[in-house]
């Protein structure tokens, strides 16, 4: 992110997370300290940037001190959607709208639903790993393919949804379509 003008960087606090800000840029401070304490949490006059981290799914996380003390993982994309356009309605994900999982600002985050990322990925021409297109609305026979063959070698349907990035449902009507013959 060394590449984004931070003169014009916008921050916001952590409702959760006392002492943590985020900004529009995608970045997270910390004002951890020792000069005095609120809600229970060391906060000073110092501000500290916080590490990214790059998790197997390829997302930016964060590790945060929870006011009950507890250290706690965030995606980064997250906590800039909540800060910077409010708290997800049920059944809404966060979508990078250009793919990017590590561009964080808030001009390429947005709410959605599911079905709107996945479209995302179609129209950002992402490339499935078995290296054809991602498919539109229908899933290609590949996919199911795909799908069955994860299963099939032991592979739990939550693991296939998050490898496929489809959903569970696509995933159980591939499987019992499958064993019907």
């Amino acid at each position: 992110m060394s590449d984004h003008d931070h003169t014009t960087e916008n921050w916001l606090g952590l409702v959760e997370f006392p002492g943590y800000d985020v900004s529009d840029q995608g970045r997270v401070r910390s004002y951890w300290h020792t000069l005095g304490y609120r809600y229970g949490m060391a906060i000073g006059e110092t501000t500290k940037f916080l590490k990214l981290i790059r998790n197997e799914d390829g997302y930016l996380e964060v590790n945060l001190k929870h006011r009950s003390g507890k250290i706690k993982t965030r995606g980064v994309h997250l906590l800039v959607l909540q800060a910077f356009k409010g708290l997800k309605e049920p059944g809404q994900v966060g979508r990078h709208l250009n793919d990017d999982k590590s561009n964080n600002r808030t001009e390429n985050l947005e709410w959605g639903s599911l079905s709107e990322n996945r479209r995302d990925l179609f129209r950002n021409g992402y490339k499935h790993p078995s290296g054809e297109a991602w498919p539109g609305p229908r899933w290609s026979d590949a996919v199911r393919t795909i799908a069955i063959e994860l299963f099939e070698s032991g592979i739990s349907v939550d693991e296939i949804v998050e490898r496929l990035k489809i959903p569970q449902t696509s995933v159980w009507r591939f499987i019992n379509k499958h064993r019907k013959g």
